[in-house]
């Protein structure tokens, strides 16, 4: 045997019992080797070969050798458990979502609104040209997003006549 084979060998004399070795050795190499002696003195020859499989058991054995079988459940569940189980999952569900979502509920006091006035747009005014008077050196980009969130335009096309809230500088 070889130092290996040994190792196992004791390892399973002395350690559980789920553990088994089987070992099996083929015989030496007999054939003669074809090739020329310059050629195979570059490649080992082939060595015995043994083959070792080391089973462990996942259930522990009953003392005669036959490993435990564990019970089934009795417990099974018909169509309507199976659906009283997923109600019950889904109203959990719920119930952990409204937890959550009522921490996020707006107060019933008003914030403070942002000052504003009311400008009317002339004739061959365009709103960048409102948003650059009022913005001044600001960034005029800035102030026209500011002025269509205000008014909910959908564009930048202004009409004469028509009233703006503008931001107060």
């Amino acid at each position: 045997m070889c130092s290996i084979e040994r190792l196992i060998e004791r390892a399973v004399q002395t350690g559980p019992r789920a553990l088994s070795v089987a070992a099996s050795r083929t015989g030496l190499d007999t054939n003669t080797d074809p090739r020329p002696a310059t050629t195979a003195s570059h490649f080992p020859r082939r060595s015995p070969m043994s083959t070792m499989t080391i089973d462990q058991m996942l259930s522990p054995s009953l003392g005669h050798g036959k490993p435990a079988v564990r019970p089934r459940s009795t417990v099974r569940l018909t169509r309507r458990g199976r659906a009283v189980v997923v109600l019950v999952a889904l109203l959990a569900v719920l119930a952990v979502g409204l937890v959550v979502a009522s921490s996020s509920v707006a107060t019933g006091e008003g914030g403070t609104a942002e000052p504003t006035r009311v400008v009317q747009v002339s004739p061959g005014d365009t709103l960048w040209d409102i948003a650059a008077a009022i913005a001044g050196d600001g960034d005029v980009r800035a102030m026209v997003a500011q002025i269509s969130k205000l008014n909910a335009l959908d564009s930048g096309m202004v009409a004469a006549g028509q009233r703006l809230l503008v931001p107060v500088d």
